[in-house]
C-alpha cells in the first residue's frame, strides 16, 4: 500500500528521504547519460516471461502486476500508454537506448499481447532499480517528472550523436517530443503598488499543483492559483524603480498551453502544530471539459484552442502514511469508453463509481477552521490529464508501427502463452486418483469428463496388465466411492459430476460370477461414513487400538448406539457417546448419547468420524466431557523464580480456576508462601494481580502468557501500592532531570492527600518535609502533572482502576508551590541559544507557574521575567525531548507561528502540566535564525537531475495551512537544469 511521500518534518527524517531521492534520481540519470556514449546499450538481465494465465484479459486493455508498491508506477504508464501520441514516439524513435527499449516491449505486450496482466520488472531494472527499490513507496507525481527528465535527455543526447551526421541531423527535430506535448510557459509577475511597475519571468511548466484546502472544485483552485497575492512589510519586494521595498502584488498567468495537460491536487500537507503529515481527503470535483482561457496571460487570445477534455485520473487512497494507487483512464481511440485500471485488475468504469474519485468529506469543521483528516480515507483524485480539445487525429496507433523486432518478440510469448494456458487447462481438467485394491494401492490420472463407466473399464484394463493374476470379467467389477458408496445407478455420470476430485481414493470391488455386490449397513446405496471408536476403561485409559467401522451416514444415532453398545459390550442404557470434531482448527465435543437425528446431521461433511464411548450411569456425569473440557481449557503460563527476572519456569493450568489459585500453585513451586509474593503483570510494571477471585480468563490471561514473581507482601484488594522518586530538577533534556528511588508504600484507595504526603515525605532518608514537597506523577523519565490533593488516591490514579502508581517527590521552597491549583500550569522553560542553534546551559533552566487559561503573551512576559533577558523579542515553541540534541530540528520548529493572543492550553501549543517549553530572546530577525516547518519545501524527495543554484526568483509561492510560503520549481521536462546548458549550446552550434 502505497502513499507518495508528503512533506517531512525538518529532521533526520528529511535528510535520509533526500539521500533516498538522490538515489532514485542518480539511478535513472546515470542510465540517460549512458545515451551519450557509443553502441547499444546492455538491456539488463531476461527472466522467462510468467503469465497469468486464471484470468482472462478484460476487453479494456492489459493489466500490470505489482512488485510489491510499485501501483504508483503502473497507474502512471497506464494513463501514458493512451496518449497515442507519446506511445506513437515510444515505438518510432529510441530503441537505442535500455530503458526506451523496455517502453516499446511493454507498450507492445499491453497493446499486442494475449494475456489479462503483464509484468513491469525489466523496465525497472533498466531504471538501475533492484528488488528493495520495488517496495518503496513513491509520488507518481515525482515519477512523472523524472522520467520525463529522463527521456529527455537521452533524445537530446541522441541530436547531439545526430549532429556529426548532417542527413541524421535533419530526421530528429530539437524540440523534445516530451517538450512538445506535455510543457507550456508560466508568467510568474510582480507588480510594485506604488510605481504600477510590472516586473516578469518566464518559466516553462509539465505540471500545474493545486492548493485545494478553500477550493471545491479544480476551476476554483485555478482561480485561486492565478489570483494576485499582496507582499507587504516583512515580505516587500525590492522595487528597482522605487529603490526601496514596496508593497507588491505577485501572480501568476499561463502563457501557452500544453496538448497534454497535468493537473496535481496538494492532497499531502504538513501539520507546523502537530508535526504530522495528513492528507485532504475533501470532495474536490473536476469537469470532463475544462476550459483554461481565463487562466491565460491574455485570455482575449482566440489563436489556440484553450478547451481541454479529461482523459485520466489518477487517485489515491489511504492516508498520509500508506495507500494505493489506481487509475481511471479513456481510451482516446475509442472516445467514449472509460475503465479502471487497479493494477492486474481493469475492468470497465461504472457510471457510480465516477464521482468516488472527487474524494471524501475530508475537511472535519470546528469552530470554522479546517482540520484536516490523517489516517484513514478513501480514494481520490491526486492527478488529472486533459487533453486539448480537436486534437483527436490520428489517436489511433497500429501494431504496424511496433518495431518488428519488437513485434516478433510479443508474438513470441504470445504462443508461449497459448501453449502454456493450453497445458494448465489440461492440468486442471485432470484428476489423480488414488485406487486401492487389496494390498494394491495406485495412482491414476483421468480426465474429470470421463464417466464412470469408462473409468471402469480403463481400471478393469489396467488391472488385466498390471496384474496377470487378475480375471476378473468388466461386469464383476465395480468401483465404490471415498465413503464406500457404490454410485449404482450413476454410471452414465461423470467424474466432476460425482464430486470426485485430485487426492480422492477410489476401492476397486470384484465379486465372483455366481454372487451379488454386498451392501452398507444402513440405507442401501447411501453414502457411508468412517467411524472411529475410542472405549473409556475403568482406568481411565482408552483401549489400545481403536475400533473402526463404516456406517450408513442416513443411519439414525439410536440405531448407531445400539450398534456399538453391541461392538463395546456394553449395556444400551449404560452407554455414552461423545461426538469430537475439528472446527475451524478447534476441537470441539458434544455428548450425542440422548441424539435422534441422523448421523450426517450429527457431523455434517465428514468422511471420518470419532466417537468416544464410555459407561455412564443414570445421573452421573460424563467423564469423557469434563476431561476434553479441561484439555480445552488449559494453559501455559510461564513465570520467573523470585531473584531472577528470566521467566523459565512454566506451569499448566486451568484458565477457568481464579488468580488465588494461580497464585497458590505458582507458591508451591517456588516454596514461598503466598504472602512473601506478589504476581504481577510485568517485572517492569509491576502492576499486581489482586483480584483473587477473578478467574484467569477474565483477567485476560491465555495461552503463552507469562507473570512475574516479585518478593515483598502482596497488595490486597482495595490497597494501591505506590512507587515514590526523589525528583530533582536541573532543567530538562538529556541528563538534566534525575530521579532516584526512595521506596515503596501501600495505601488505601480511599487515602486522602495528607496521607499520601506523609508516606512520600517519610519514604526519603532523612525525612522530607510534608508540607515541602511537592507530588506529581512520573511518566517514564519526566515528571508530568501535579497530584490533586482534593480528589482520593483512587480518583488520582491515572486512566482509573490500576493498583500501582509511580510519583515523583520534588522539594520545593514554600508550601504555597507544593498546593495543586485548579487554575494553575507548570511548564519547564528551556533556553535556546539562536547563534549557536543550540540549548542553554543548565542555569537557564526554569519552572513556571502560569495560570491555565494563560495567552502566550503572559508565557512570554514569564519567560523575560525567569531569565532575565529583554533585549530583544521573545520566541517561545513546544518541541519533542527527543528533539533537544538535533540541531536542525531545532532550527526547524515553528519559531513564530504562537500568536500572543492564543491561549497558552489551545494550539498551537497545547501546554499541559509538566510539558517542556523552549524559548529565544533575540533581536534578530526570525529569517535569519530559524527555518520554520511552514518553509518547509513542500515536496521532501527532489526530483532534479542536478541541483539548481539557490536563486529565490527561481521558487514559486504555495500554501501550507493557508500560509503563503517559497516551493519547489513548476519543473520543466527540459532547458532549465544546469547540466543541460552546455549539451544545449552545443546543438546550437551543430545546427548553426
Amino acid at each position: 500500500m502505497e502513499a507518495p511521500p508528503p512533506p517531512p518534518p525538518p529532521t533526520r527524517v528529511r535528510q535520509q528521504r533526500a539521500a533516498g531521492a538522490e538515489d532514485m534520481k542518480a539511478q535513472l540519470a546515470r542510465k540517460a547519460s549512458a545515451a551519450t556514449g557509443s553502441g547499444e546499450q546492455t538491456a539488463p538481465p531476461q527472466r522467462a516471461a510468467r503469465f497469468d494465465l486464471a484470468r482472462e484479459r478484460s476487453p479494456c486493455g492489459c493489466g500490470l502486476e505489482n512488485q510489491g508498491a510499485t501501483c504508483y508506477m503502473n497507474s502512471l504508464l497506464q494513463t501514458l500508454f493512451y496518449i497515442p501520441e507519446f506511445r506513437r514516439f515510444v515505438y518510432q524513435w529510441g530503441s537505442k537506448h535500455v530503458i526506451t527499449k523496455e517502453l516499446q516491449k511493454l507498450f507492445a505486450r499491453m497493446q499486442a499481447g494475449k494475456w489479462a496482466s503483464t509484468e513491469t520488472r525489466a523496465l525497472t531494472l533498466s531504471f538501475g532499480w533492484t528488488e528493495a527499490d520495488a517496495f518503496q513507496q513513491q509520488d507518481v507525481q515525482e515519477l512523472l517528472r523524472v522520467l520525463f527528465e529522463a527521456l529527455d535527455f537521452i533524445y537530446t543526447s541522441a541530436v547531439i550523436e545526430a549532429a556529426d551526421s548532417p542527413g541524421a541531423a535533419a530526421a530528429l527535430p530539437t524540440t523534445s517530443p516530451i517538450t512538445a506535448l506535455f510543457s507550456g510557459i508560466l508568467v510568474d509577475a510582480k507588480h510594485c503598488l506604488v510605481c504600477n511597475r510590472v516586473k516578469t519571468r518566464i518559466d516553462p511548466y509539465s505540471d500545474i499543483s493545486l492548493v485545494i484546502d478553500a477550493a471545491s472544485s479544480v476551476e476554483e483552485a485555478l482561480a485561486q492559483f492565478v489570483a494576485p497575492e499582496t507582499l507587504q512589510n516583512e515580505n516587500s519586494v525590492f522595487c528597482e524603480a522605487c529603490n526601496r521595498n514596496t508593497p507588491t502584488a505577485k501572480y501568476f498567468r499561463l502563457k501557452t498551453l500544453p496538448q497534454i495537460l497535468t493537473i496535481q491536487l496538494k492532497r499531502f500537507q504538513y501539520d507546523t502544530v502537530t508535526w504530522r503529515r495528513f492528507k485532504i481527503n475533501k470532495n474536490v470535483s473536476y469537469p470532463l471539459q475544462l476550459d483554461m482561457a481565463p487562466f491565460l496571460d491574455d485570455p482575449s487570445d482566440m489563436s489556440v484552442e484553450t478547451r481541454y477534455e479529461l482523459f485520466s485520473v489518477l487517485l489515491h487512497s489511504g492516508g498520509a502514511f500508506g495507500g494505493h494507487y489506481q487509475a481511471f483512464v479513456k481510451d482516446v481511440a475509442a472516445r467514449n469508453q472509460w475503465a479502471r485500471f487497479n493494477d492486474s485488475q481493469v475492468t470497465p468504469l461504472v457510471e457510480a463509481e465516477w464521482e468516488s474519485g472527487f474524494g471524501d468529506d475530508g475537511i472535519a469543521k470546528a469552530d470554522d477552521s479546517p482540520k484536516p483528516l490523517t489516517a484513514k480515507g478513501g480514494a481520490s483524485a491526486y492527478m488529472l490529464m486533459y487533453r486539448r480539445m480537436g486534437s483527436w487525429d490520428e489517436c489511433s496507433v497500429d501494431d504496424a508501427v511496433i518495431p518488428a523486432d519488437v513485434m516478433a518478440h510479443v508474438q513470441g510469448e504470445n504462443e508461449a502463452f497459448l501453449k502454456e494456458k493450453e497445458a494448465q487447462q489440461l492440468r486442471r481438467d485432470t484428476l489423480l486418483l488414488r485406487l486401492v485394491y487389496g494390498d494394491v494401492n495406485k495412482q491414476i490420472a483421468v480426465h474429470k469428463q470421463t464417466t464412470l463407466a469408462e473409468a471402469t473399464q480403463l481400471l478393469h484394463t489396467m488391472f488385466h496388465d498390471f496384474s496377470p493374476g487378475f480375471t476378473c470379467t468388466l461386469d464383476c467389477v465395480r468401483v465404490r466411492g471415498p465413503g464406500g458408496e457404490a454410485y449404482t445407478g450413476r454410471e452414465s455420470c461423470t467424474l466432476a459430476e460425482l464430486g470426485l476430485r485430485s487426492g480422492t481414493a477410489l476401492t476397486l470391488e470384484t465379486r465372483l460370477p455366481c454372487e451379488e455386490f454386498p451392501t452398507v449397513v444402513g440405507e442401501t446405496n447411501k453414502f457411508s461414513v468412517h467411524v472411529k471408536v475410542f472405549v473409556l476403561q475403568d482406568n481411565g485409559e482408552f483401549a489400545d487400538p481403536p475400533m473402526e467401522i463404516d456406517v450408513a451416514a442416513d443411519l439414525c444415532m439410536p440405531a448407531l448406539k445400539q450398534q456399538l453398545a453391541s461392538l463395546c459390550k456394553i449395556a444400551v442404557a449404560l452407554i455414552g457417546v461423545v461426538c469430537v470434531k475439528m472446527t475451524d482448527g478447534c476441537t470441539e465435543s458434544a455428548d450425542v448419547s440422548a441424539e435422534t437425528r441422523l448421523l450426517k446431521e450429527v457431523a455434517p461433511g465428514r468422511d471420518v468420524v470419532a466417537l468416544y464411548v464410555e459407561t455412564r450411569f443414570a445421573g452421573q456425569p460424563s467423564r469423557l466431557t469434563a476431561r476434553f473440557e479441561l484439555e480445552k481449557n488449559t494453559i501455559e503460563i510461564g513465570f520467573n523464580l523470585p531473584d531472577s527476572q528470566a521467566v523459565d519456569q512454566q506451569i499448566f493450568f486451568d484458565q477457568r480456576k481464579t488468580i488465588g489459585e494461580l497464585k497458590q500453585a505458582v507458591a508451591t513451586c517456588i516454596r514461598l508462601s503466598c504472602d512473601d509474593f506478589r504476581l504481577c503483570q510485568s517485572l517492569l510494571s509491576q502492576r499486581e494481580f489482586t483480584a483473587s477471585g477473578k478467574t484467569l480468563k477474565e483477567a485476560r490471561i491465555f495461552n503463552g502468557c507469562n507473570v512475574s514473581v516479585v518478593r515483598g507482601a502482596p497488595t490486597r484488594e482495595g490497597r494501591i501500592r505506590l512507587f515514590l522518586h526523589r525528583y530533582s530538577y536541573g532543567g530538562c533534556g538529556a541528563g538534566r532531570t534525575s530521579f532516584s528511588f526512595l521506596g515503596e508504600a501501600s495505601l488505601a484507595d480511599g487515602a486522602a492527600a495528607s496521607e499520601v504526603r506523609n508516606a512520600a515525605a517519610h519514604a526519603a532518608d532523612p525525612p522530607l518535609p510534608a508540607d515541602g514537597i511537592r507530588l506529581r506523577f512520573k511518566h517514564g523519565g519526566t515528571a508530568g502533572g501535579i497530584y490533586n490533593e482534593s480528589l482520593s488516591l483512587k480518583e488520582n490514579v491515572p486512566g482509573g482502576g490500576r493498583d500501582t502508581v509511580e510519583l515523583a517527590v520534588q522539594l520545593v521552597g514554600s508550601p504555597e508551590e507544593a498546593r495543586w491549583r485548579a487554575d494553575a500550569l507548570l511548564v519547564e522553560l528551556l533556553r535556546f541559544d539562536p547563534s549557536s542553534g543550540e540549548v542553554a546551559d543548565e542555569q537557564s533552566c526554569h519552572e513556571c507557574t502560569l495560570p491555565r487559561h494563560a495567552s502566550i503573551a503572559e508565557l512570554k512576559a514569564a519567560v523575560a521575567s525567569a531569565s532575565g533577558l529583554n533585549c530583544g523579542t521573545v520566541y517561545v515553541v513546544k518541541p519533542l525531548r527527543y528533539q533537544l540534541g538535533d540541531v536542525p530540528a531545532l532550527r526547524g520548529l515553528p519559531w513564530g507561528v504562537a500568536a500572543d493572543g492564543d491561549a497558552v492550553a489551545g494550539p498551537p501549543l497545547r501546554l499541559r502540566d509538566g510539558d517542556l517549553v523552549l524559548y529565544a530572546v533575540t533581536a534578530a530577525p526570525l529569517r535569519e535564525w530559524a527555518r520554520p516547518a511552514a518553509c518547509v519545501p513542500e515536496r521532501g524527495i527532489t526530483i532534479r537531475t542536478a541541483p539548481l543554484p539557490a536563486d529565490p526568483e527561481t521558487t514559486t509561492p504555495t500554501q501550507v495551512n493557508g500560509v503563503r510560503t517559497p516551493n519547489a520549481v513548476l519543473c520543466p521536462p527540459r532547458g532549465l537544469f544546469p547540466r543541460y546548458h552546455s549539451v544545449l549550446t552545443l546543438i546550437e552550434d551543430n545546427l548553426h
